[in-house]
């Protein structure tokens, strides 16, 4: 039986992008557990009390149902990735074993997260979706690992903009940034020279 897993932000006690979340937990379970569902507004606010600051709300579901923890956010600094090849990471559903990215994850050497490639086309990182900006615009890969909630919103307020990104393409970026659930937008950006080959 398959787990899944989202992780959410609730930001001073408000829910962030639930919609996002609630259509990919209607399309996971669509396909692997046809005929049932979660709700997660009912499931997080069943459990939830008051809060200040930002909160990572991470439920567990498969198609018996599901379990919500919360706890407070502290997001890790990631300054440097190292590029890695991911052949075999299959993780276009959000599964809850992530054994094969944290293998690939120990391939990082000195660098704080890896960028994994796939038939030489950009990725992911282990923890979030990758933006590059060139000059006043943001692309991100057309070929993540994952669909992130974050990487959507932003896909679908015309704030990021789809791309085929190698890794000889890279270097025509100028900046990059990590997003995700609990990575907002606004999360530090890099220069391409912190990636690693």
């Amino acid at each position: 039986m398959y787990r899944f897993l989202e992780s959410i932000a609730i930001v001073e006690g408000e829910v962030q992008r639930l919609y996002w979340h609630q259509r990919r937990v209607n399309a996971t379970l669509d396909t692997f557990y046809k005929g049932t569902a979660v709700n997660l507004q009912d499931a997080i606010h069943a459990q939830r009390g008051g809060g200040n600051g930002t909160v990572k709300c991470r439920v567990t579901y498969d198609g018996t149902g599901c379990e919500v923890q919360f706890s407070n956010y502290r997001p890790r600094e990631i300054r440097t990735l190292q590029v890695v090849e991911g052949p075999d990471i299959d993780y276009a559903f959000k599964f809850a074993d992530r054994t094969a990215i944290e293998t690939a994850f120990e391939k990082r050497g000195k660098c704080d997260d890896i960028l994994i490639l796939k038939e030489g086309k950009v990725t992911d990182s282990a923890i979030a979706n990758i933006a590059f900006r060139r000059s006043k615009d943001w692309y991100t890969p057309r070929t993540p690992l994952l669909k992130g909630t974050m990487r959507q919103y932003l896909i679908d307020h015309a704030l990021i903009r789809l791309a085929d990104i190698t890794t000889n393409d890279i270097s025509t970026y100028e900046s990059f940034k990590l997003v995700n659930a609990m990575l907002a937008f606004d999360s530090p950006e890099y220069p391409v020279s912190n990636i690693h080959f």
